[in-house]
């Protein structure tokens, strides 16, 4: 085979590889970008200090009627429970052998009422209610409790400055092996940013102080080495340079093989047409063969068959 076929193969194959990475990090024109509009009514999460409140305000007063309407079906005309959970009532039996798990009694943030109830309520028709709704159903469940008072009416920052009892009595886990929430909350971003260093070294990608590479140690170092290997062999542009120089060397072996040599005789029987008369020229001794006999042809025509039980005179 030609250098030239050998090469074009080898072309064809890091075209190929080049074009199916190329396609991998195009879209395949399938979808497209969700509008402000779209990301907006997914975005409604409530931080717990009132961030992302949207705008409106509700009244106690109003509310009377919506409750009346969308949950006292479930939770009883004074949020005393039902079908659904009790909402009101409680204090003070957090403590005791029988709590009793209520807003008024173990919600720790206001502002994540209103985020829960804007999600999840009505059970049979969630994100139905209005913000204005919500607004007024959370004043009226935290008027229940005695948070609020009767003509209240809360908005973003008055929902948001409404301290639950139960606020300040959540611990964090005891245990010594557990990290109780506050220090997880306080390094959170330290451990954030550890994640994403140690996952751009595994990619590597990172920039590694030489003081710090040598005291890694050598384990450390040959992990890194390996990560990276592992990472580079995985990229199609090396897969396609790998292929490529297995099918050439396949091609080099198939064309250059020994078994692929051409046959040579020696000079002495080159010299003579056929190896008889090599035989004689060398002074051995060789027997004529006799041909065979052709085999005759049947003639053609319809072939006579013997007489079965002939009759004699």
């Amino acid at each position: 085979m030609r250098w030239h076929e050998i090469f074009g193969i080898a072309f064809a194959i890091l075209f190929s590889a080049w074009a199916t990475e190329a396609r991998a990090q195009t879209s395949y024109g399938i979808g497209r970008l969700a509008t402000a509009a779209e990301i907006a009514g997914w975005n409604i999460d409530i931080g717990r200090d009132g961030s992302n409140l949207p705008k409106g305000s509700g009244s106690v007063s109003h509310e009377r009627e919506v409750f009346a309407q969308q949950c006292a079906s479930c939770h009883g005309d004074k949020g005393e429970g039902g079908l659904g959970d009790r909402l009101v009532g409680g204090q003070d039996t957090i403590g005791t052998p029988k709590p009793i798990r209520t807003v008024g009694s173990y919600w720790p943030y206001a502002p994540t009422l209103f985020d829960y109830i804007r999600r999840a309520m009505p059970q049979n028709a969630p994100q139905s209610l209005s913000e204005e709704d919500v607004y007024a159903v959370s004043a009226y469940i935290l008027n229940l409790n005695g948070l609020v008072g009767a003509n209240a009416t809360l908005d973003a920052k008055s929902l948001a400055a409404v301290k639950m009892p139960n606020r300040d009595r959540f611990l964090g886990d005891a245990r010594p092996d557990v990290k109780s929430e506050r220090i997880v909350m306080s390094e959170f971003r330290a451990v954030a940013r550890d994640l994403l260093k140690r996952r751009a070294e595994l990619a590597g990608r990172a920039c590694v102080n030489p003081r710090e590479e040598n005291s890694m140690g050598p384990s450390m170092a040959t992990d890194r080495f390996a990560n990276s290997m592992s990472s580079a062999l995985r990229h199609p542009g090396v897969i396609a340079l790998i292929v490529a120089a297995l099918t050439i060397a396949a091609m080099l072996i198939v064309d250059h093989g020994p078994w692929n040599r051409a046959k040579t005789q020696p000079a002495h029987v080159a010299m003579y047409h056929t190896t008889g008369e090599a035989a004689h020229a060398a002074g051995a001794k060789v027997l004529p063969t006799q041909p065979k006999s052709p085999v005759e042809p049947e003639r053609p025509g319809p072939k006579t068959s013997p007489t079965v039980n002939p009759v004699t005179p």
